[in-house]
């Protein structure tokens, strides 16, 4: 089953739970206030492998949006 989604951080697996809500409440305070206005043409499908020294990501597939020039 896909579910496509945007990752915005990572927790690693041996964060104790009182470091987990910790970052909870840091980020539950938080605004994304606003910006201009910007154009998306294009959405791009990236796979992410975790390894040891960090993550790596490959394209896969990138197809643009109805109206993009």
């Amino acid at each position: 089953l896909f579910n496509p989604h945007l990752t915005l951080g990572r927790v690693r697996d041996q964060a104790s739970d009182s470091e987990r809500r910790g970052i909870g409440a840091a980020f539950s305070c938080q605004t994304l206030g606003t910006s201009e206005p910007w154009l998306v043409e294009k959405v791009y499908l990236i796979q992410s492998q975790l390894g040891p020294r960090g993550a790596t990501y490959s394209d896969l597939a990138s197809r643009p949006l109805a109206g993009a020039k």
